[in-house]
């Protein structure tokens, strides 16, 4: 087996983690962003679950239902994001799985946006976490000190310079053993 057909094989196993990563990712969001809905809820008066007439307490009596909230939310907002992104690495997997070669221009300017994307969609997450934090007037859980994507999104760049770099000698050597100039 050559490395090009190892790389596509191992493109196909990241296809299918990103799908179901991104599932995950979609019924987690859904989950945390019901229980912040039930925190602000339950923090306004309010009771989203009863049995017999009776209203159930989902969160014990003393908890900051706002501060709950917040983090329930922020857990919410950044499962979304990295949703999103898996989506977005779900297409390029797919992309290249179709080129048959990560070593296209068009594959490496995917690349490049899917590096970008990695880096501003996680931060505009927690900038919302933060604003809502602010707003209730509580502290956020810290999400912001997760740099992880941002490092994710740098390596991405510096892969897609690779292939960048491997597509215009795959187009170099097709000009070389063309029929005008025979090798």
């Amino acid at each position: 087996m050559n490395t090009l057909e190892t790389i596509r094989k191992t493109l196909g196993v990241f296809k299918i983690i990103a799908k179901v990563a991104y599932i995950l990712c979609i019924v987690g969001a859904v989950t945390f962003g019901t229980g912040a809905l039930i925190a602000v809820s339950q923090n306004n008066g309010g009771h989203v679950f009863s049995i017999f007439g009776e209203p159930i307490e989902i969160f014990p009596d003393g908890t900051n239902l706002a501060q709950k909230f917040v983090e329930l939310l922020s857990i919410s907002l950044t499962l979304a994001a990295q949703a999103i992104l898996l989506v977005f690495t779900h297409a390029y997997l797919k992309a290249e799985q179709t080129d048959g070669t990560p070593f296209t221009e068009s594959g490496a300017n995917k690349l490049k946006t899917l590096g970008i994307r990695f880096i501003y969609i996680p931060l505009i997450a927690t900038a919302i976490s933060e604003i809502i934090a602010t707003i209730q007037g509580v502290e956020n859980i810290g999400i912001i000190d997760d740099f992880s994507s941002v490092i994710t999104g740098i390596v991405l760049l510096l892969v897609s310079l690779v292939f960048r770099y491997g597509a215009e000698i795959e187009r170099d050597k097709r000009a070389k053993n063309t029929p005008d100039n025979p090798q």
